[in-house]
């Protein structure tokens, strides 16, 4: 039989030999579930982009045609007159985002 000092010895450094084996396991298993985390992400972001893009173009086409049907029955005064609100109203409340964006950085 070991005498105690010598079987602690042991001991110990099979311990440490333990613990460096599943800290590299876990260092490996934390790097893939990463790498599965970003490929999943990835995949994420593009899905929401391309749902935006087609958002954005059917909204587009919709407002096209409504101007060219506006235009074909001689409406042209009503267009003039919605542009002008968007016109006044975006650039009111684009300016009050600015505004308030850049407040909210300042530090007070």
């Amino acid at each position: 039989m070991m005498p105690p000092e010598k079987h602690d010895a042991a001991h110990s450094e099979d311990l440490i030999v333990l613990r460096e084996k599943n800290q590299h396991e876990y260092a490996m298993a934390l790097l893939a579930a990463r790498e599965r985390d970003f490929i999943s992400e990835r995949g994420y972001r593009e899905a929401t982009m391309k749902h935006v893009k087609l958002f954005l173009l059917i909204a587009l086409a919709i407002i096209i045609v409504f101007a060219a049907y506006a235009l074909y029955i001689g409406k042209d005064q009503f267009l003039a007159e919605i542009a002008r609100y968007i016109l006044v109203g975006g650039g009111g409340g684009g300016l009050g985002y600015a505004w308030g964006f850049h407040r909210g950085k300042r530090v007070d």
